[in-house]
């Protein structure tokens, strides 16, 4: 899972904040996956997206400051891409994101991360990434078809969504979703901004949210948020990368204590530290503006009008989702080795056509069924053998 280290990697002296205008850049980087996810989840499992922001920025900073790197805060992409393909309740999503960040919290605490970790093949991980990917990109290529009057909105969104990593230090994808919540605002009636309310979840939605999105959610938190992201910062920050059990321990309390309270099942992430140190991120210091940005934006969301959230136009959000869906399933692309590719191909495929327990059932056995071929006939076995 380790990279090669970068030329500027950061020394063990370099402890601090900063806030510089590389740092500004870098809390950006991650915001291409983080606003399609996090806006689509809010519409669609009607969750209140001012809140949701507040307590995402309050996060980054808190993260910023205990961990002092650019350690990114996303949205839990397996909870969000299954309850935004299913439309599923917001109920079932928090019921999701305490059960997940439960678990979570105690495989920190008990000192078990890295052990567990290995556990799970890598080739599974590469199949859910794919396979999530792939269902947001389904979700949004099918609202493109359902809003053929507004099609065209889609191609500058498509445009800024493919120059924002040439110029990281403009904040396009920003500015295209204030054009959306200028447009939804405008092509409404005013309407009174909804005071935010939190309701205790049905028998139904702790069922849904335990027995289907948590389990669904763990093998990627585990793999990406945990041990993917410790391996990249100990690339990054020699002497200083973040051990497992501290990251573990992080994800778990971050759902238990926002979740409740009107926030989005949240972890950190491998792809978006590499993409905050990729557009300049350096300390801490880069999640710490982002996240009084994020502070800003929910603040100002609480007295706009409600039509500014709820009619976002979808052709917008459908361009966004689907690039948030690309760049997550275009990591199943480090499978290496034939027999790793295709319990990837066949994880993917269940997950994003057939539901996670399917696909993640269906790699499973075939990783199961390759591995007795092998050891009959031993060949490399690729990725897919990496953890046993």
């Amino acid at each position: 899972m380790g990279v090669t280290a970068p030329p500027d990697a950061v020394p063990a002296e370099a402890d601090g904040l900063r806030f510089g205008p590389a740092e500004w850049s870098g809390g950006l980087g991650d915001l291409g996956t983080f606003l399609p996810v996090t806006v689509s989840l809010c519409l669609v499992c009607e969750l209140n997206l001012a809140v949701v922001l507040i307590w995402a920025g309050v996060l980054n900073a808190v993260t910023g400051v205990l961990f002092r790197q650019p350690i990114p805060v996303q949205p839990m992409k397996a909870i969000a891409a299954l309850a935004i393909a299913g439309g599923l309740s917001a109920g079932a999503v928090r019921t999701a994101g305490v059960g997940a960040g439960l678990v979570v919290a105690l495989i920190g605490m008990l000192g078990v991360a890295d052990r567990l970790g290995r556990w799970v093949p890598a080739a599974i991980v590469r199949g859910l990434q794919l396979g999530v990917g792939g269902a947001l990109a389904i979700r949004g290529g099918s609202w493109l078809i359902e809003e053929p009057a507004t099609l065209w909105l889609a191609a500058p969104v498509a445009a800024a969504v493919l120059l924002a990593p040439r110029w990281p230090r403009a904040p396009l994808l920003m500015g295209v979703v204030f054009a959306g919540l200028t447009i939804g605002a405008t092509s409404t009636a005013p309407e009174t901004p909804a005071p935010p309310a939190i309701s205790f979840p049905t028998s139904g939605e702790w069922r849904t949210g335990l027995l289907e999105l948590a389990p669904a959610q763990l093998p990627l938190t585990l793999l990406n948020s945990v041990v993917a992201v410790c391996v990249l910062s100990a690339d990054y920050f020699p002497g200083r990368g973040v051990r497992p059990g501290r990251m573990a321990t992080s994800v778990g309390v971050m759902n238990l204590l926002t979740v409740p309270l009107g926030g989005m099942p949240v972890c950190h992430g491998a792809g978006g530290l590499a993409a905050q140190y990729h557009f300049g991120a350096r300390t801490g210091g880069a999640v710490v503006l982002l996240g009084g940005g994020k502070i800003l934006a929910g603040l100002a969301l609480l007295t706009a009008p409600a039509g500014a959230i709820t009619a976002f136009p979808r052709p917008i959000l459908a361009v966004l989702l689907i690039a948030a869906g690309w760049r997550l399933a275009s990591a199943s692309e480090a499978a290496a080795g034939w027999t790793a590719v295709a319990v990837t191909l066949v994880t993917g495929a269940g997950v994003a056509f057939a539901g996670t327990l399917w696909g993640v059932g269906a790699g499973f056995l075939l990783w199961c069924v390759l591995r007795l071929v092998a050891r009959r006939s031993p060949q490399t076995l690729g990725e897919s053998g990496e953890r046993s």
